[in-house]
């Protein structure tokens, strides 16, 4: 923390008088844009309280200085932020250049969660000096390390300040430094079943939703190519990759509301009441990245891949749409792939009621299971991975 020159309080009440509102935002939305009520996030993996913040730490009495304001003289000057990712610690500082974040880290750090003690690397003045403490974050965010170096350090977490974000990502790119990004992984390696993440709107974990009549989900997709090793014969292997809609009636071929598959070949296929046929004009390159969108109405369905629209795309049964899948392989096979999913949203209409980001998980929560949004029965070898 630095202590700065403080505008004094009348002005700072007459600014927010003028101004009256705050600034909020980040490089990946923190949280999940789950549409409607609903709310993501596995109960597998315990998440640390420190993940996802810019924690501006300093002594007590330097903080009691600072209670309570926000805006500094100097408004170009920004607080020194700590960010712990896991077993790592970055540490920002414009103190050469007020503005302009310099990245120290990353460096070790040692954190027990359910003990609520933490090994880190501090700096002030003096220097750096690794610290133990016991810590302790409170409902309202603010944090107390007890430490027998410096006493009681506080801390608050700056990750709602826009101009804060901004110059760490401007470090970040400086320093070559990519933030990870978590999205859902599944892979096939059963033979009976496939690799899915399956949504059901109605009577099930998604919450209280309704079928769709005229929608659209969009979604992204990056199959990663040859990672995996199944146990299985050459002829049992299927690397192509599903997105599909179903009504209300049931999740199979006849009951589907529009089926599109990417071959291992390249080829963009359809499902209608004849069978699985090509795409006239559609192909793709295995392992780039997809963005889809997929969009129904009455009569009609849409397909549109990195930005090129195919319409009147033939499909098996009119209806709403009450489910939505994204499946990787075969039920008779297996796939030495692994298909990433990303962003994934459905709208009725023009109004989202469905979406993730898949950040708000800890890593390795698999999807699919009791306490979560995706379907049970239906979801397999699901899973949060970030890279």
């Amino acid at each position: 923390m630095k202590l700065k020159p403080i505008v004094p309080l009348m002005s700072l009440i007459f600014a927010a008088t003028l101004t009256g509102c705050n600034l909020d935002g980040s490089s990946k939305d923190s949280d999940s844009s789950s549409g409607g009520d609903s709310s993501g996030g596995g109960s597998v993996v315990e998440t640390s309280p420190l993940a996802d913040g810019y924690w501006d730490i300093g002594s007590s009495t330097a903080a009691a200085t600072l209670s309570g304001v926000s805006t500094y003289a100097d408004a170009v000057d920004l607080p020194n932020v700590y960010v712990f990712d896991g077993t790592t610690q970055y540490y920002y500082n414009d103190d050469a250049t007020p503005g302009t974040y310099v990245i120290k880290g990353p460096t070790s750090i040692t954190e027990d969660i359910n003990a609520g003690t933490l090994t880190f690397t501090y700096y002030d003045a003096s220097g750096e000096t690794p610290v133990d403490g016991t810590y302790s974050v409170s409902d309202s965010g603010e944090l107390n390390i007890d430490t027998a170096a410096f006493g009681t350090l506080s801390g608050t977490n700056e990750s709602g300040n826009d101009a804060v974000k901004a110059a760490v990502t401007a470090a970040n790119a400086d320093a070559g430094i990519v933030a990870p990004n978590q999205s859902a992984r599944i892979i096939d390696t059963i033979v009976g079943d496939t690799g899915e993440l399956r949504v059901k709107l109605i009577n099930s974990e998604a919450g209280s939703l309704e079928p769709i009549a005229s929608g659209k989900v969009t979604v992204e997709l990056l199959q990663k190519l040859g990672t995996q090793s199944p146990d299985a014969a050459e002829d049992t292997v299927d690397n192509s990759v599903n997105l599909s809609l179903y009504t209300e009636t049931k999740e199979d071929n006849n009951n589907s509301r529009g089926i599109i598959t990417f071959t291992s070949g390249g080829n963009i296929k359809y499902r209608d009441s004849s069978g699985s046929t090509e795409l006239a004009n559609a192909s793709y390159t295995p392992g780039e990245k997809l963005n889809l969108e997929l969009a129904w109405a009455p009569g009609t369905l849409t397909l549109t891949v990195n930005g090129t629209k195919y319409e009147d795309v033939p499909y098996v049964k009119s209806g709403s749409v009450a489910t939505v899948s994204v499946r990787l392989g075969a039920n008779d096979d297996v796939s030495t792939d692994e298909l990433l999913i990303d962003n994934l949203a459905i709208y009725s209409g023009s109004t989202s009621v469905f979406s993730d980001d898949f950040e708000s998980y800890s890593v390795g929560t698999e999807l699919g299971v009791d306490g979560d949004r995706y379907n049970v029965s239906g979801s397999s070898e699901a899973s949060i991975v970030s890279e």
